[in-house]
């Protein structure tokens, strides 16, 4: 499983746009197999987006 960036209304940065255009970015085994998921709680800075986090991870976990 892979995470990477993503905002809370669901689109991704400018970043992380050009990462997941990447070629390179394309042929990591994870993302061939679907299992590339973006995480809207990065940045842990209370304990609610401490939970957010760990209920995306769950939902990720529960698709593999």
């Amino acid at each position: 499983m892979v995470r990477y960036v993503g905002q809370f209304e669901g689109t991704a940065t400018p970043p992380t746009q050009e990462l997941l255009k990447n070629e390179l970015w394309k042929d990591v085994p994870a993302v061939k197999a679907g299992r590339a998921f973006p995480v809207k709680h990065y940045i842990i800075a209370s304990y609610t987006f401490a939970l957010g986090a760990v209920d995306e991870i769950e939902a990720a976990l529960k698709k593999l």
